[in-house]
This record gives C-alpha cells, structure tokens and sequence, in this order.
C-alpha cells in the first residue's frame, strides 16, 4: 500500500461530504483500520501519522450525520486505539446521542443495552479522569434520565439493571470522593 492512496481516500471522502453528499461510513472504517492497524507502505513510511487526517474526516462525517451511531463507533474505534481520553469522550457522548436519537431503546431491550453499554464507558472515563464534582453531577443526571426515560417499558429488563447499577456506582463515587 501507499500512503498516498489513503491521503487521496481521506481528500475525496472529505470533499464529497463537504459538496452535501452523503458520508460514507465503510471508507471512514477502512481508513481508521488502516491507521490503527499502522498499515505499512511501500516507501517504508507507516499509515500512523494519518490519525490526524482520519480523525479530522471522523470529525467532519460525524458533524454531517450526527445520527449515525456507525460513524460514532468508528470514531471510539480510532480514538481507543490511537487518540486520548478527552476525545474517546466526545465521540462516546455523541455515539450515546445518536443511539438516543435513531434507536427505539425505551422499547426494545436490544437498543437498551447499546444506550447502556455507551453510557457505562462514559462513566468508566468519568470516573477514572472527573476533577470537578459538577463533571459527576452532569453525568449522574444523564443515567437517571435514561433509567426514567427506559424505566416505562422496560423497568424489569437486564439492561434497565444495568443502568440502575451505574446510578449506584456513580453515587458511591460522587459521595466518597467530592
């Protein structure tokens, strides 16, 4: 492979998104595999110095389908393996936006669980960098309107559990800690 062909992927995926086309989530996938992989290539350089290009691109697909929670999970892919705690963050907190906004989660378990796994690696992060008490707060208040928002339908189910768990777990934190 050459690095150039992914430059040229990222160029193009960018401008057509930029020109109100759709974005294109397999292209971003196999773009962020490649960096994450650290695809070598034939002039002996490594695809790893395109994390800033592809998160770039993640960035601007995200923005122009902030809805598409396959684009969010692509984004916590790169940022998992190659970005920051602060940007796994943002991508976890727009991917948990996402599911909110295009799943039917209050009513089918399955999409619960997703809204639950997301918010339950939001709180792992919280709770492991979190320095202000009003970080713990907001973060409590976004699992107690998602158990509310479940607890309708779904009251019974392992996944409304799970986020009853998280409530307690981010309770303990908030009172040992602040």
């Amino acid at each position: 492979a050459d690095l150039g062909f992914f430059e040229e992927a990222i160029y193009r995926v960018r401008h057509v998104v930029e020109k109100g086309g759709p974005a294109d989530d397999q292209s971003a996938m196999l773009l962020a595999q490649a960096v994450v992989t650290n695809a070598k290539c034939s002039d002996g350089t490594d695809a790893k110095r395109l994390v800033p290009k592809v998160r770039g691109l993640l960035e601007l697909l995200c923005k122009a389908e902030p809805h598409d929670p396959t684009l969010w999970a692509t984004a916590i892919y790169l940022e998992r393996k190659c970005g920051s705690r602060p940007h796994l963050l943002a991508c976890l907190t727009g991917r948990l936006a996402a599911l909110r906004e295009s799943t039917r989660y209050t009513r089918d378990a399955e999409a619960l669980g997703n809204v639950s796994e997301c918010a339950a690696q939001i709180v792992e992060i919280r709770t492991e960098t979190a320095t202000v008490h009003s970080e713990m707060v907001e973060t409590a208040k976004m699992v107690d309107q998602l158990l509310y928002e479940a607890s309708e339908h779904l009251a019974s189910s392992p996944q409304c559990e799970e986020l009853r768990m998280l409530k307690a777990r981010l309770q303990r934190h908030i009172d040992d800690e602040y």
